[in-house]
């Protein structure tokens, strides 16, 4: 005999008690009766919509986290070969119910899609989570209309959801656990309906402040990557998206949520598909011409106005994203990513990797690893990359600001003795919007706002010292290459002996303050250097040291900074000296020829 239980009915399955007052119950059983006490059990009365068959079975009842009263039931017949979506609502205690599968057609959950869960958000009221036969759907309007859940969400049954914090949890047969990382956008739109569409920004929810794991600085940012037994937690492959920001698809594991402050940011229609202005006879400027004249319409931009300056318009559109502290003083501006870019060089490209914004028409994301920028950057270099990446922000109160600016049609001002219709101008607008948010710092760190303010002040300092030595590496490099041009030429025009003597003599004079510096020359490999360590990289090193925990710097570790910093600061007053002194007289001499004296800044 089976007696597993599966053909035993009249059994309560779904049983819910009212967030809002305690003892008021709501009861569904598997044969098709949904009942109501509201005395903790001591009575009930039977509340069953009058429109759901008989016979089915009830899966859901979710009381609304929003209204006492509200009810939402959802409930299944397919075991009766009826593969219809069943779902109800009651605003006043099962008195009377609703059908809120849609509206028909694509406003409509299918006919043929039965729900086994709804959910209601409990931060923003109207908003609906369905789980179906085959998926997930969204409604910002109390179940009036419905939209499927695409993005990468598989097709595949649905069998509970759970909205917790700002995330919504998936349980699916069959196909995992999925997580929607962050419901905060969805939850503002529908609090602000439709609206503006141009520039709008969602507050971004809390952001973990979180110190990275000890293989996080050497994990491939390109290619397949995989070392369990170093602490990688599964193998993945690794890409850098259009922003620059890495990537990683696990191959036999879950994709955890970004780490850092997730921004979601909307822009015109009008955003040109690339920022490299174009030839106006182009279908790029064609296109753009078509959009801006469908935003601002045939009235604000005159038919007469040229493609050339309709596109020209919409090309000048500019955007940035700004990270602000509790001061609003800005701690890190991310801007889009450069016109032809991805024709640089893989040197050029080293020297700005990003990331950049994107400004995709429409819903845009970006994600912030909480961090300062860096320090300055110098081409070839492959040491003392540890001063790359910038010190972590402060928890507390910070911002982010959205401008962006467009030029906005406006008609010119009559022109000619009769006083005829200019056609269409452009001014310059820049509207910004902006919004707070929380840096919560790692509840299992025990250190104090004071003593993370000190270990940022010593990393801003040593970012600082590091960009001001590049800065210094460059001029020396600079100076180098334009003195070693001038003395090849004066030596082809010939009877220049004591300016060429004077150049190599300058270059002499540099070559010790770079190599003090810096590791002379481009480096490939920086695994296999086998060379003294220069001021840059031991500098560098000393940022580990700083930042490996949520710690006031220790004296050592601060004396350490303070005399490498000190040692840099003589090398730069070496070379200021020598180009003052040595570089003069050079210039000295090069003017009692037709050449222009060397200048570098």
């Amino acid at each position: 005999r089976d007696t597993s239980g599966a053909e035993h009915y009249c059994t309560l399955y779904a049983f819910a008690e009212s967030p809002h007052e305690p003892g008021v119950l709501w009861a569904g059983s598997d044969d098709g009766l949904l009942h109501l006490s509201r005395d903790a059990g001591q009575s009930w009365r039977d509340v069953t919509p009058p429109e759901l068959p008989e016979w089915s079975f009830i899966r859901t009842a979710e009381p609304s986290p929003h209204d006492p009263a509200t009810l939402y039931l959802a409930a299944t017949r397919y075991k009766l070969d009826d593969p219809a979506p069943y779902l109800f609502r009651t605003a006043d205690y099962g008195e009377s119910w609703e059908a809120i599968t849609g509206s028909g057609g694509d406003a409509a959950i299918p006919p043929d899609d039965f729900v086994r869960v709804i959910r209601a958000d409990p931060a923003c009221p109207g908003v609906l989570y369905v789980g179906t036969e085959t998926g997930l759907y969204v409604s910002l309007d109390d179940g009036a209309t419905w939209r499927r859940w695409r993005s990468n969400f598989p097709v595949t049954p649905v069998y509970d959801l759970k909205v917790e914090g700002t995330d919504l949890v998936i349980a699916t047969h069959g196909r995992s656990f999925w997580i929607v990382d962050d419901l905060t956008p969805l939850q503002q739109v529908a609090s602000r309906g439709s609206g503006d569409d141009d520039g709008l920004l969602c507050r971004p929810r809390s952001a973990w402040r979180l110190l990275p794991g000890v293989m996080d600085f050497i994990t491939a940012t390109e290619g397949k990557d995989y070392s369990i037994g170093l602490g990688k937690p599964a193998t993945f492959i690794a890409s850098r998206d259009d922003s620059g920001q890495v990537q990683r698809r696990f191959l036999d594991a879950g994709q955890s949520a970004p780490v850092g402050a997730i921004v979601y940011y909307f822009l015109p229609a009008y955003m040109p598909a690339d920022r490299t202005a174009g030839d106006p006879s182009s279908v790029r400027a064609r296109l753009a011409e078509e959009i801006y004249r469908e935003k601002f319409g045939i009235d604000a931009v005159s038919e007469t106005t040229s493609a050339a300056a309709v596109a020209d318009a919409a090309d000048q559109i500019s955007v940035s994203l700004a990270f602000l502290d509790e001061r609003g003083e800005v701690v890190r501006e991310f801007r889009p990513k450069p016109a032809g870019y991805d024709k640089l060089s893989d040197e050029d490209k080293a020297l700005d990797p990003g990331p950049w914004m994107p400004v995709r028409a429409g819903v845009n994301r970006f994600v912030w690893d909480l961090r300062y920028a860096g320090a300055s950057r110098l081409r070839g270099n492959r040491t003392g990359e540890e001063a790359e990446r910038g010190p972590l922000a402060l928890p507390g109160t910070c911002s982010v600001r959205l401008r962006l600016g467009f030029q906005n049609p406006v008609p010119c001002p009559p022109r000619g003795p009769d006083g005829q219709a200019g056609g269409t101008c452009f001014e310059f607008v820049e509207r910004t919007d902006g919004a707070s948010f929380e840096i919560v710092n790692d509840p299992r760190s025990p250190a104090s706002l004071d003593e993370l303010r000190d270990q940022l002040d010593l990393l801003l300092e040593i970012r600082d010292k590091m960009s001001a030595l590049y800065e210094g590496v460059q001029r020396i490099r600079d100076t180098r290459d334009e003195v070693e041009r001038w003395c090849a030429r004066l030596s082809r025009l010939g009877g220049h002996e004591t300016a060429v003597e004077a150049g190599k003599a300058l270059c002499e004079a540099l070559a010790p303050i770079e190599s003090a510096l810096i590791l002379p020359g481009e480096q490939t490999d920086p695994v296999g250097l086998h060379h003294r360590v220069r001021l840059n990289a031991a500098l560098a090193s000393v940022i580990g040291v700083v930042d490996s925990a949520d710690a006031r710097p220790t004296a050592p570790a601060r004396a350490l900074a303070e005399e490498y910093m000190a040692r840099i600061d003589a090398e730069l007053d070496r070379l200021k000296a020598v180009l003052d002194r040595d570089l003069a007289a050079f210039n000295d001499l090069v003017s009692e020829t037709d050449l222009p004296p060397v200048d570098t800044p």
